[in-house]
């Protein structure tokens, strides 16, 4: 019975989080293939391998964002906000998934949720720039060109590499041009 009982402990001890590692190890690299698969333009095998992992790991914040993401790329807005909800309430630090939420909502024209969670993100992660070029997509949409203006310049002192803040400060900038005095 002591044999069975230091085996049983064995196993509990070394077996188990060995398995434990070897899942972390193995989600780890699907959820890099599901990446890879996305970026080279094969959705259905990205959205394929997430869900997979949220089968296993239904918890997994960052399955559930990236596969929001791709929802919201597919213009699936309910599955997208959804899943990205949920990703953020699990773990409310996780600003990305509040970002990509706030552009869901951008996205659908529902400027004002869009414009509280992206302040939330400002407030909780200054440095993150994503976060000033949606905010300020929001307010160009809204035609509120200074506001949009202003966001737009701090994402772009913050990543000068980004493309869409420059694309909608020249929208700006053109409107601005072609307003009636």
């Amino acid at each position: 019975m002591n044999k069975l009982l230091s085996f049983s402990i064995l196993v509990i001890c070394f077996v188990l989080p060995l398995n434990v590692e070897a899942q972390a190890k193995h989600t780890k690299e699907w959820m890099h293939e599901a990446i890879q698969a996305s970026i080279k333009g094969n959705v259905e095998r990205a959205k394929t391998i997430l869900r997979a992992i949220l089968k296993v790991h239904p918890n997994h914040v960052f399955a559930l964002n990236n596969l929001g993401k791709i929802y919201l790329d597919g213009k699936e807005f309910e599955k997208a906000i959804a899943l990205l909800k949920k990703a953020w309430k699990l773990n409310p630090k996780f600003y990305v998934a509040g970002n990509t939420l706030g552009d869901a909502y951008s996205q659908m024209g529902e400027y004002e949720k869009a414009e509280e969670v992206l302040k939330k993100i400002i407030k909780m992660a200054p440095d993150f720039e994503l976060s000033y070029a949606n905010l300020g997509e929001v307010y160009f949409r809204q035609k509120k060109f200074d506001k949009a203006e202003k966001l737009l310049k701090k994402a772009l002192n913050l990543m000068p590499s980004l493309k869409r803040p420059k694309l909608f400060l020249s929208k700006i900038l053109e409107a601005k041009k072609n307003k009636p005095n």
